[in-house]
């Protein structure tokens, strides 16, 4: 898949599924996300944070906080967790 295939692919699911899609597509600075190095800017306005990945991060954040010696207390949602993007 090159990135004109996955543009196509964002832009054709936000069209379909937000009321003001072209206010959400405008914010994506393709050039510098694609062509640049780093990160998409970070002042576009966009967030991608989900309440699931909240969890995960603090589970991680935990994780490293005990030395990597002690489990996390709620560690088996990180188990039992059935979303493939966690």
């Amino acid at each position: 898949m090159t990135y004109l295939d996955f543009k196509q692919s964002l832009e054709n699911w936000v069209r379909a599924n937000y009321t003001n899609p072209d206010d959400f597509l405008q914010k994506i600075d393709w050039n510098a996300w694609v062509h640049q190095p780093g990160a998409n800017p970070p002042n576009n306005g966009l967030d991608f944070k989900t309440e699931g990945a909240q969890n995960f991060e603090n589970l991680a954040d935990m994780y490293i906080a005990g030395n990597g010696l002690t489990r996390p207390d709620n560690y088996t949602a990180y188990l039992n967790t059935t979303d493939p993007q966690l």
